[in-house]
């Protein structure tokens, strides 16, 4: 269940990422900003939920499954907003 989680989070993430970088690119600051500090919000979470979890420093092979499911999550997640055509 929790793979399931660090997956769905990965790939919003990355789908957050790129509205950011869209917005960027359309000069909308305000929408750029939030969408920044809510996408390193969820980055740094995730990340300290993986390094803090008890029993992932005495099994490193969970820790390492956990990343690669947040990691395929945002390759899914990047693979979807370019098939979508994210065009504005």
């Amino acid at each position: 269940m929790k793979l399931i989680l660090y997956f769905i989070a990965g790939a919003l993430l990355d789908v957050l990422g790129i509205i950011d970088f869209k917005a960027t690119q359309h000069n909308q600051a305000f929408k750029a900003a939030g969408v920044g500090f809510a996408s390193e919000v969820i980055g740094f979470i995730i990340f300290y939920m993986i390094i803090t979890t008890p029993g992932n420093a005495d099994n490193p092979e969970k820790a390492i499954l956990e990343i690669l499911a947040y990691c395929l999550g945002g390759a899914v997640g990047a693979y979807y907003m370019i098939k979508k055509g994210y065009k504005k």
